[in-house]
C-alpha cells in the first residue's frame, strides 16, 4: 500500500509505503500501521475493489555500498524495472532505474544519482507506476497542480523558514513536471513558470544570510527554464483567453479555425524548443499590451500548416471552448 507524501517531506525523495504478505492476489484491507489510512481504509470493502490498471514489470536488482565523505559509507538498492503499463487498451513503457537508500546518509543517493546521471541520459520521475497506472486509465493526461502553503509558524527561525519555503517551491516544481512534459493541461506549465518565480523571490529576500554565491547557479538556472518556458505560456494565454471567447462570439467564422490551427501547432512548437541556449532566457511578449496580440497575431499568420489533431489536444480544445474566460479589461466583441 502507497501514500502521497506530506506537504514538504521532499516528494521527489520520499513516499509512504506498506508492505505486509498476503496468502493470494486478493487485497487484504487494511495493511497500513498509520492510524489515519486505517481508518480512511475501513470505508473501503474489499468486494467494492476492482483492478484499474495493471503494470507488467521485470525487476533486477543490486546492493552496493557509496562511498560519503566523513562517513563510512552507505548501502543502495539499485533496481533496474523495465516493462509496460496497460489500461483499457492503451500502454504507457516502464524504463526506470530505482535508487533505495538502505543504510547511511542521504546524501548518498545524491552522489549515486549524479555519477549515474554523468554517463546516462536521465531525468527524475517523481509519478509512481500507480500514478501514472490510474492517469492512463482515466485518459485525462496529468494536471497543473497549485502550490501549497509552506509549513511555517509564528517565531520560525531564519534557518527554518528558509528551509519550509524552499522545500514548498521544490514541491510545488515536481508536482507540475509531468503536466509540463504531456502537454495536456496548461495550468502544468504555468504553476511550473509560478515555482519558479517564488524560488527567485526567496533567493532574493533572504540572499543577506545565504552564503555568497550559492543561489546563483540555481537563480540562473530558473531563469533559463523561465525563458524556455515562456513562450509556451504566451500561447496557452492567448488560446484560452483571447482566441476562445473569440471563436465563442462568432461560431460560424470559419477563418478563426484556421487562425486556431495555426495557434495550437505554435504551441506545439513552443512547448519543445529545440536546444534553449543556457543562461540567455527567450525573451517574452508582454500579454498586457495591445502590440503583444498584434504581433502574436503576425506569428500565427506566418505559421506552418499545423499538424493532425491529437486526441489530448482535442479534448483540452473542447474544455476550452466549454469556459472561455475573457482577459480583465478586453473590449467587449
Amino acid at each position: 500500500m502507497k501514500a502521497e507524501p506530506a506537504p514538504g517531506s521532499g516528494a521527489a525523495l520520499r513516499r509512504c509505503e506498506w508492505s505486509q504478505p498476503v496468502e493470494s492476489f486478493a487485497p487484504r484491507l487494511p495493511a497500513a500501521a498509520d492510524p489515519a489510512v486505517r481508518a480512511a481504509m475501513r470505508m473501503i470493502r474489499p468486494a467494492e475493489l476492482a483492478p484499474a490498471f495493471s503494470a507488467d514489470v521485470l525487476r533486477r536488482t543490486v546492493t552496493i555500498r557509496v562511498a560519503a565523505p566523513g562517513r563510512a559509507g552507505a548501502v543502495v538498492e539499485v533496481a533496474r524495472d523495465s516493462g509496460e503499463i496497460t489500461a483499457g487498451g492503451k500502454r504507457a513503457p516502464v524504463s526506470e532505474l530505482e535508487l533505495e537508500l538502505r543504510e547511511g546518509p542521504p546524501s548518498a543517493l545524491y552522489v549515486l544519482a549524479m555519477a549515474v546521471q554523468s554517463r546516462a541520459p536521465l531525468r527524475l520521475q517523481t509519478a509512481s507506476k500507480a500514478r501514472r497506472g490510474y492517469v492512463l486509465a482515466a485518459g485525462e493526461g496529468y494536471a497543473g497542480q497549485k502550490a501549497r502553503a509552506p509549513a511555517l509558524k509564528p517565531g520560525i527561525a531564519v534557518d527554518g523558514a528558509l528551509d519550509g519555503i524552499f522545500r514548498a517551491c521544490l514541491d510545488h516544481c515536481v508536482a507540475n513536471q509531468d503536466a509540463v512534459l504531456a502537454g495536456t493541461d496548461p495550468e502544468g506549465v504555468h504553476q511550473f513558470r509560478v515555482a519558479l518565480r517564488r524560488l527567485r523571490s526567496a533567493f532574493a529576500v533572504f540572499g543577506a544570510v545565504l552564503p555568497p554565491g550559492d543561489t546563483a547557479p540555481l537563480d540562473r538556472e530558473a531563469e533559463r527554464f523561465l525563458g524556455a518556458l515562456g513562450p509556451a505560456r504566451d500561447w496557452d494565454v492567448f488560446i484560452a483567453e483571447t482566441l476562445a471567447p473569440l471563436r465563442a462570439a462568432r461560431p460560424r467564422d470559419s477563418s478563426l479555425e484556421a487562425l486556431a490551427e495555426a495557434a495550437w501547432a505554435a504551441r506545439r512548437r513552443a512547448r519543445s524548443p529545440p536546444g534553449a541556449p543556457r543562461g540567455r532566457p527567450a525573451r517574452r511578449t508582454p500579454r498586457s499590451r495591445p502590440e503583444a496580440r498584434a504581433r502574436a497575431g503576425a506569428a500565427i499568420g506566418r505559421a506552418a500548416p499545423p499538424a493532425p489533431h491529437r486526441a489530448q489536444e482535442a479534448a483540452l480544445r473542447q474544455r476550452v471552448l466549454r469556459d472561455p474566460v475573457p482577459r480583465r479589461g478586453d473590449p467587449p466583441l
